[in-house]
């Protein structure tokens, strides 16, 4: 699943390309059209659609008055159309999350070398802001519109999705980074992302989280380089 914003990034865009192309198609045939029955000229022709386009001719006669009027009308239709779009942009704060959206995902792809954190939870958070004190670049992914939501008004950068997704892995740039840290709380789910984050790039190195011990064993199975047992990490600290 990829992340909302990014989903209505794709939406916005198709809908303003599907705009654009009626447009010129509309465009087109009415030229055609006009350079058919008006005997002149596809110069004149286009000239003489973009001007019915903008209600600035007169009346035709014969089949270019019907031209004319179904391209005033087409041209009506476009326009409300396009004023819809742009609303709706506007009033429901698409346009504000679109171009959000497009900037953190040029600062995304902007990044290499870098490490993405699959689990926004308390694990994750930590571990950013440790990562943030040391100067290195990383990259956040969690599901939870909320929990992505915080982690962005903290200055992360953060990408909204399941990682196990192969997707959402690639659109936190999972093919440049040199590290994935999968901090789930879930040791199943970190089995799926560890799969994931080798499909995508072998020799990238994943360190894992583990709540289970049954499960370390899978985890390391599956490519993970470190296989970390919070209970037992803590037991060995106390221990020295």
């Amino acid at each position: 699943m990829n992340s909302r914003e990014a989903s209505e990034l794709r939406l916005a865009n198709t809908r303003a390309r599907k705009i654009l192309w009626i447009t010129l198609g509309f465009i087109a045939l009415g030229t055609l059209a006009n350079w058919a029955a008006r005997g002149t000229g596809p110069v004149e022709a286009f000239v003489f659609t973009i001007d019915t386009l903008a209600y600035l001719t007169k009346r035709q006669d014969g089949a270019a008055w019907f031209i004319q009027i179904v391209l005033l009308h087409g041209g009506t239709v476009i326009t409300w159309y396009i004023g819809w779009y742009v609303v709706d942009l506007v009033m429901e704060n698409h346009l504000w999350r679109n171009l959000r959206e497009r900037k953190r995902m040029k600062e995304i792809e902007a990044l290499s070398d870098h490490v993405i954190i699959c689990g926004g939870g308390r694990v994750g958070e930590h571990l950013a802001r440790l990562l943030g004190k040391v100067g290195s670049s990383f990259v956040v992914v969690d599901e939870s519109v909320d929990r992505a939501s915080e982690l962005r008004e903290l200055g992360y950068a953060v990408v909204e999705g399941d990682a196990r997704d192969e997707a959402v892995l690639r659109h936190a740039g999972a093919t440049r980074a040199r590290r994935i840290v999968c901090a789930l709380p879930n040791a199943e789910r970190n089995v799926f992302v560890v799969l994931a984050a080798k499909r995508i790039k072998p020799d990238v190195r994943v360190d894992a989280r583990c709540e289970d011990e049954m499960l370390a064993p899978t985890l390391s199975q599956a490519g993970a380089e470190r296989v970390i047992l919070p209970e037992r990490a803590c037991a060995e600290l106390l221990v020295d």
